[in-house]
């Protein structure tokens, strides 16, 4: 039988080299492109009605909750008593990972359409 603990194994060193990228560039434009200029709650509004850093910052939240929720399940099952339990726990981080996703994107689109 497959080892199926190699993929998460595997996503969670990319998607750790994809947080360091997306943070870079996320730090470089919130902080240091406008450097010595105010940070307002406008320009981050302005900012954020640009495609590029919608898509960015929503790439930056998936990326966050799935290397965060992929590292608690893989300290969860290195307990033994919780092996067992593998498709329960990976469900349950599922759900939670799916609805934080959801409600970081729908907390982020009223600044995107200037509400």
């Amino acid at each position: 039988m497959r080892n199926f603990s190699t993929f998460p194994w595997l996503l969670q060193r990319i998607s750790a080299a994809f947080l360091i990228v997306l943070l870079i560039i996320h730090f470089w434009v919130g902080h240091y492109a406008n450097f010595g200029a105010p940070i307002t709650f406008a320009g981050v509004q302005m900012r954020l009605q640009n495609t590029v850093f919608v898509i960015l910052d929503s790439m930056l939240l998936v990326s966050v909750v799935f290397h965060g929720l992929n590292g608690v399940r893989n300290i969860m099952l290195d307990y033994p008593f919780l092996l067992p339990l593998n498709r329960y726990v990976s469900l349950i981080l599922l759900i939670l990972g799916a609805v934080t996703i959801i409600f970081g994107i729908y907390s982020l689109y009223p600044f995107t359409v200037g509400r």
